[in-house]
């Protein structure tokens, strides 16, 4: 891929992000840099989409339908669905929440228009238990349960095409990720990014990059 335009960061300006899953980004950062060429660091300064997450989720969701549903089967939803069950959402909310996410999506397609791509990690956090929704904290802070998702976030908000690709593990044999965003419509530049680096780290032993 010669000539292409390739921005990353590891937390967006915002994102509190697991030690290990930083480590292991930022170590596969320089070996793209090697192998690919100039790879910048930079990001669309779109603030903390923590609070807009939970709103859309709560609009783009039947809440009647899964709570009439939770009650037929006896089935008690916490963390943060039951959160977003439980609260009462306004119009007003609502509406903030489209235009917040217009904003992002407009910011993300200008800075997009210098980059073919944004790389950063998948997730904010290797894998957590199986029975909950989400750490209660991300490099020993409280964090909200939807906080281990800002990556994909993003792309989901913009509707940008991305994917993830293995770059590593934590010491304990975590699987960590790192995420490829690209341009408008661009699947096709998403994918071939994403050969050309799981060729890469498959060649140079990504199964061992650690902390």
């Amino acid at each position: 891929m010669a000539n292409v335009r390739i921005a990353y960061s590891g937390d967006l300006g915002f994102a509190i992000v697991d030690s290990e899953v930083r480590s292991v980004f930022e170590q596969a950062v320089e070996r793209l840099k090697t192998a690919i060429g100039h790879v910048e660091c930079a990001y669309p300064a779109v603030g903390n989409t923590e609070g807009l997450l939970d709103t859309l989720v709560a609009l783009e969701t039947d809440r009647a339908g899964l709570k009439a549903m939770t009650a037929e089967q006896g089935v008690e939803l916490d963390g943060w669905i039951g959160s977003i069950l439980e609260r009462t959402w306004t119009g007003d909310q609502f509406t903030a929440a489209i235009m917040e996410r217009k904003r992002i999506a407009n910011l993300t397609a200008d800075f997009m228009s210098d980059f073919d791509f944004l790389l950063t990690p998948t997730t904010a956090t290797a894998a957590f238990p199986i029975d909950t929704y989400g750490p209660d904290k991300i490099a020993g802070q409280m964090v909200p349960p939807s906080s281990w998702v800002p990556f994909s976030a993003l792309a989901n908000f913009t509707g940008l095409p991305a994917a993830s690709v293995p770059i590593g593990f934590t010491q304990d044999g975590r699987p960590i990720g790192l995420q490829i965003m690209g341009r408008h419509l661009d699947d096709k530049g998403v994918l071939s990014l994403s050969a050309i680096v799981e060729e890469l780290f498959a060649q140079s032993g990504w199964s061992t990059l650690s902390v």
